[in-house]
């Protein structure tokens, strides 16, 4: 069972258009941290095409849509905790890495 966390994070500016979701999802066979930063960029299709074919190819492009954030004060205890349980699922698969490490070194040097 995939066990998820999501936190929504709003931008000070109160703009609907300026959001981070972090989402911390993990199960038996993988952990994953993931931040979104939601960008609308409203040029036309053909325009966006053209600023995607010259990030690829590396031509200068200095049309980029970066887009300030402003975190909340509020919304650092929900930082704090996602990734709190980022790290925690991450240092008890470590370990549980290890131990599997250090039984598979005990059976070895039972059958030696």
């Amino acid at each position: 069972m995939i066990d998820n966390k999501i936190v929504w994070l709003d931008c000070n500016c109160h703009s609907p258009h300026h959001a981070i979701r972090i989402w911390h999802m993990h199960d038996d066979d993988f952990n994953e941290l993931v931040i979104e930063m939601q960008v609308n960029n409203w040029r036309s299709f053909f325009r966006r095409c053209v600023e995607a074919f010259k990030y690829v190819f590396n031509f200068k492009n200095h049309k980029c849509g970066y887009v300030a954030f402003n975190l909340h004060t509020k919304d650092i205890e929900n930082l704090k905790g996602i990734i709190d349980s980022f790290q925690y699922e991450t240092k008890r698969r470590e370990q549980e890495y290890q131990n599997e490490i250090q039984k598979q070194m005990s059976n070895v040097r039972e059958r030696i």
